[in-house]
């Protein structure tokens, strides 16, 4: 049986979700400002398609230097059509589906990460890998989605030429087949998170990226992670001699006293994790009510 709070807070969540869905990204207003000279990368399915407006909005309202491209590879379960409207909001998107990604790593000739594509197919993981890998003849910033934010993280990344990395509260690497001085590179470090990451061109090059995702494919074990061939990445680079910067990490969302101080916290994004991702809709509604409060109010009273 539920409570009068708990019908209290779908009523409240449903009213929300509507509104955002009655706002249109074109009908925003994108600002216009500095473009740096990165591009960037992201992800995108179904069940994250109503984060795709929060995100952008936060990132056009704190960003001092904004993407000069912006890629959204869209995977299987994303109808085309309902992310088409946000080119005509955010005028620097474009919109890559699977099929064209794995043409783009054919044409490079990245045969190690369609090797791993083959060998683990039911790994979404691969893709984001595959994504970094296919653009390396560009800075490219690759960010997940569950994120809204706050200020401006350049501040962080002084060197175009430098990779840097967001810190994690725990490590969640994959500890197998794996060179064993890369492994120690791991447990000696701080644990890192592949949600916010800049990469310099020549990153795979550089990294020798190709010889990790051999060492998985020529492996036993049926588990790929991006997230530690990144944070190898990070280590190898900074071995070379080349610098390396640790990104602040983003103030995680854990319960309702998590969502009540993340307010008053000094974290340049905040981070939607699992248990409280459907509470970017109250925090994307404000975003909007600070941007556009006619429409925002229209849109929460609004039928249509």
């Amino acid at each position: 049986m539920e409570t009068s709070v708990q019908m209290l807070r779908k009523l409240f969540f449903a009213r929300i979700c509507g509104a955002l869905k009655r706002i249109k990204p074109h009908d925003l207003i994108w600002r216009e400002g500095v473009y740096g000279d990165f591009t960037m990368t992201i992800m995108v399915g179904h069940d994250f398609l109503h984060m795709l407006g929060p995100f952008f909005l936060s990132l056009n309202r704190t960003w001092n230097k904004l993407p000069s491209r912006i890629i959204i590879l869209c995977d299987d379960t994303v109808d085309p059509s309902e992310v088409a409207n946000l080119t005509q909001w955010v005028p620097c998107i474009e919109l890559l589906n699977i099929h064209g990604l794995h043409q783009i790593l054919i044409k490079n000739g990245l045969d190690e990460i369609l090797q791993a594509k083959s060998k683990f197919p039911d790994i979404k993981m691969i893709d984001k890998l595959s994504l970094l890998c296919a653009f390396d003849e560009e800075n490219r910033i690759y960010c997940d989605l569950d994120i809204l934010w706050r200020k401006c993280p350049f501040t962080q990344i002084p060197n175009i030429d430098d990779m840097a990395m967001a810190e994690d509260i725990k490590s969640s690497y994959d500890m197998v087949d794996f060179p064993q001085e890369d492994l120690l590179s791991l447990q000696s470090h701080p644990a890192l998170n592949a949600g916010f990451l800049y990469l310099p061109s020549g990153w795979y090059d550089h990294a020798d990226i190709q010889s990790l995702i051999r060492s998985k494919n020529e492996g036993v074990w049926n588990h790929f992670s991006e997230q530690t061939i990144v944070a190898m990445s990070m280590w190898r680079l900074m071995v070379s001699g080349r610098q390396v910067h640790f990104l602040e990490r983003p103030w995680m969302t854990f319960g309702t006293e998590g969502l009540v101080k993340k307010h008053f916290s000094g974290a340049s994004c905040i981070h939607y994790t699992m248990g409280s991702r459907w509470d970017i809709f109250p925090d994307g509604y404000l975003l909007y009510m600070k941007a556009h409060p006619f429409k925002a109010i229209r849109a929460l009273f609004s039928r249509s």
